[in-house]
């Protein structure tokens, strides 16, 4: 549906009854976390609607917590630490591969994919 409304060649805008459509698919096939509301009329009497999206009754009833949103410190800690991460595993890379020639290294990398691949 997505496709054959918004990649039209004879035109070049979406309709109105085509983001009417598309709000409806929307609503009707996430159900659980998606309503369709109107909330108010425009100038010339259309209703304006949106798609509201809760999810705390659907998370509540798959028993998952939610958390509480991270302040800018926390989200600087979380990113920092991640970061640690990353540089440490380019670090053991680089340690693990500094005397392999070229083609060594290709070949570690290929046989680490394989056993990927596999588990």
């Amino acid at each position: 549906m997505f496709n054959s409304l918004l990649t039209r060649k004879e035109i070049s805008h979406v309709f109105l009854s085509d983001i009417e459509q598309i709000q409806s698919m929307i609503a009707s096939e996430f159900s659980d976390i998606v309503t369709l509301k109107t909330i108010g009329k425009t100038w010339n009497d259309r209703p304006i609607q949106v798609l509201e999206l809760d999810a705390r009754a659907y998370m509540a009833n798959k028993k998952v917590e939610a958390t509480a949103p991270l302040n800018k410190e926390q989200e600087a800690k979380k990113a920092n630490a991640l970061l640690q991460v990353e540089t440490d595993k380019v670090k053991n890379i680089d340690e693990m591969t500094s005397e392999m020639t070229d083609d060594e290294i290709v070949q570690q990398r290929v046989e680490e994919g394989k056993k990927l691949e596999f588990h």
